[in-house]
């Protein structure tokens, strides 16, 4: 993985610099903002796209096939909304004052980025008390410990073990409960979704309108 991101940085800087060169070279000011406005809104959409999924797996516990949904969902509507924000510039609010929302909201959206809910936790629901489960990687197992009051709770050896539902099939808590009903869930910070919502709303207009901006001015340019 090393080596790929080393090989993508050489051949960026090998492709990038020569244009760079061009530009300032008897090129229009104009056409260095284009350049660079366009580089950082797709180095702004890659690297958010690169990272929504392993953040909804990872930080919120999402099942993969709800992170898929999410992802697909988000990449379907960068691609759709600048249908509507080219409508609203061109017939509301003007290019001028799309090009400073876009700004504003370009601003707010990498700001939002910087805060984070609780990550979330898998829990273990016995009698109406849910406990934290933590599991602890030992290469390609799991070590699942039950905490109650943030003291893990010591086993007998002669107990046997207990498979919650929804981890890796190695995972197991050694040890026999009382009868009752048990629900294996994940506890998501409520904060930490509207957050989420808020930083992928804010990136979805930032870049559809900023890139309405580039093509805008790249047209004014050629005419």
């Amino acid at each position: 993985m090393n080596i790929v991101i080393l090989l993508g940085v050489i051949i960026t800087l090998a492709t990038g610099i020569p244009v760079l060169l061009q530009i300032l070279k008897g090129h229009p000011r104009g056409l260095i903002i284009c350049f660079f406005a366009e580089m950082w809104e797709r180095f702004s959409f890659y690297g958010m796209r690169g990272l929504l999924i392993f953040y909804l797996t990872q930080h919120f516990l999402f099942p993969d096939a709800q992170a898929s949904g999410q992802y697909g969902t988000y990449g379907s509507l960068v691609y759709l909304l600048p249908l509507i924000g080219g409508i609203v510039a061109d017939r509301y609010i003007g290019t001028r004052k799309a090009v400073m929302f876009g700004a504003i909201l370009l601003v707010m959206g990498h700001g939002l980025m910087a805060f984070e809910g609780r990550p979330a936790t898998q829990s273990l629901t016995f009698g109406g008390e849910t406990y934290a489960v933590q599991v602890e990687g030992r290469g390609d197992t799991r070590q699942t410990q039950v905490v109650i009051d943030g003291t893990p709770y010591a086993f007998s050896e002669g107990e046997q073990g207990l498979t919650i539902e929804g981890l890796p099939p190695t995972t197991t808590v050694p040890a026999v409960v009382a009868p009752g009903e048990f629900a294996n869930g994940v506890v998501r910070d409520q904060n930490g979704n509207v957050w989420l919502t808020i930083n992928i709303t804010a990136v979805l207009l930032q870049e559809q309108i900023l890139h309405f901006w580039v093509e805008v001015l790249c047209m004014e340019l050629a005419l």
